[in-house]
């Protein structure tokens, strides 16, 4: 029933934006998480930003994606500042404006390097590891518990900054680290760009595959119509059969079908 609902929401959201003549330049923050999300104004920013872009765009607003730090990213957004955030979890910011429809898929995976046999089984298998995560991010109730029972120590290193991630796997094959907990698709094209793949290995899951969002701002009466313009334009780009091109262009799958849960 929804997908015959969409195109009717669209056509009131197109025909409020032209009574009002209103177009607003939304911001959308987030660290950079390619392929969902990567540099703003590259060739190739990220197909949830491409998705983003095009929904608003055929409401008559525009878009202006910038990269920060995600615990700034959540700050500025939960604070009005910022409108939405990309490639966000419900358990990253609950309070935010999510809709009833993810926008991607993705699982969070432990990696060694190659060879090591450490396997994740459990939260107390932790215990001997120096586990690499990135700042403000939510992976899993157990998890970010033990993140933060363990923070001060050495057994937690909560990496910061546009590059956090491959300073992270960089100190993971140096031995700085003996664990690093990221997104599967992420890690898979980074290790994939810096020729890595033999250097590293998934260790275990900590998490089933889970939901990916688009959310905004919860001090933001246009939060709704936003999120509804980027579902009514990635559901048009579907039925054109140009999602599944950009989707191929990033090398990933649609993720309508695949199960997956909130997490």
């Amino acid at each position: 029933m929804r997908k015959q609902r969409l195109p009717i929401i669209l056509l009131l959201a197109y025909s409020l934006m032209a009574v009002g003549g209103v177009a607003d330049e939304v911001t959308i923050v987030s660290d950079r998480w390619y392929p969902f999300n990567g540099i703003p104004n590259a060739p190739d920013p990220g197909y949830m930003i491409e998705m983003a872009r095009y929904g608003l765009e055929q409401g008559g607003h525009s878009l202006n994606y910038q990269i920060m730090s995600w615990q700034h990213s959540i700050d500025l957004v939960r604070q009005g500042k910022k409108n939405c955030i990309v490639g966000a979890y419900k358990s990253d910011a609950p309070d935010f404006i999510f809709s009833d429809q993810h926008h991607a898929v993705d699982q969070m995976a432990f990696y060694t390097r190659i060879n090591e046999p450490w396997r994740y089984q459990h939260v107390d298998s932790l215990a001997q590891q120096r586990l690499g995560v990135i700042n403000g991010y939510a992976y899993k109730n157990d998890i970010d518990a033990y993140i933060k029972a363990n923070r001060t120590s050495d057994r937690v290193i909560a990496a910061k900054g546009k590059y956090a991630l491959e300073n992270n796997l960089l100190a993971l094959m140096q031995g700085k680290l003996d664990v690093v907990l990221g997104s599967r698709t992420v890690i898979t094209q980074v290790l994939a760009k810096q020729q890595w793949q033999d250097k590293l290995q998934i260790a275990g899951y900590a998490n089933t595959m889970s939901k990916i969002y688009i959310a905004c701002s919860p001090n933001n009466p246009k939060s709704i119509q936003y999120i509804t313009l980027i579902n009514a334009g990635i559901e048009q780009l579907r039925k054109t059969g140009q999602l599944q091109a950009l989707l191929d262009k990033y090398q990933v799958a649609d993720w309508q079908h695949i199960e997956a849960v909130d997490n």
